[in-house]
């Protein structure tokens, strides 16, 4: 499954990128998963997350108001 092109930073137009945090869930070795797009601009640092999954985190930055 590919996932769609992460669109440049509608604030500052540097490049977006996917960001994942994985962490256990109730002291058990399941682990879990959250997914966001942040932009990589140290100065500007705009960000959509946390989501369930790669694809929605990155739908919700490429639909996302200006």
């Amino acid at each position: 499954m590919k996932l769609p092109e992460i669109k440049p930073c509608p604030h500052c137009g540097s490049p977006a990128r996917l960001d994942t945090q994985r962490f256990k869930v109730d002291y058990t070795s399941t682990l879990q998963a959250e997914y966001a797009v942040e932009c990589t601009n140290l100065k500007c640092w705009a960000t959509v997350g946390p989501q369930d999954t790669p694809r929605e985190a990155i739908d919700v930055w490429n639909q996302r108001a200006t």
